[in-house]
């Protein structure tokens, strides 16, 4: 999703007897991230590595935005 992007919940706001109920409108807030960036879709983050992992090929265990392996 992106940044700004509005999600509305129509009539799920607060409900009263004789009145109609209300939209509920959220609204994103994207934060930066220190390791993440945003491409779109995409994220993207920078590694250092050595000649010989990008020649031979290596792996890598990267966290998830909430912290899983």
């Amino acid at each position: 999703m992106e940044d700004g992007k509005k999600i509305t919940f129509s009539g799920e706001g607060d409900q009263e007897p004789g009145l109609q109920s209300g939209d509920i409108v959220v609204v994103l807030d994207e934060k930066e991230h220190s390791t993440f960036k945003r491409d779109k879709t995409d994220l993207h983050m920078k590694m250092q590595i050595t000649l010989i992992e990008s020649l031979c090929g290596f792996q890598k265990v990267i966290k998830t935005l909430d912290n899983r392996p």
